[in-house]
């Protein structure tokens, strides 16, 4: 989260993290093109293999 931050897309507020004004600006860019690589990723593997996937890379994030 430090990157994000960093960057000035997350901010602290209340205990809690939020998106900053650019960190919107950053989401609205970006979500298309995740949800681009969502779809082919998920018309090519069965939902039970693609839960798994989505689980991995939860770890790996988590992790790293």
């Amino acid at each position: 989260m430090h990157g994000l931050s960093s960057l000035g897309w997350i901010e602290e507020d209340g205990g809690l993290l939020r998106l900053t004004a650019d960190g919107e600006r950053e989401h609205a860019e970006l979500a298309p093109l995740i949800e681009g690589v969502r779809g082919r990723v998920v018309a090519v593997l069965p939902p039970a293999d693609y839960n798994t996937l989505v689980r991995l890379l939860e770890r790996l994030v988590g992790a790293l």
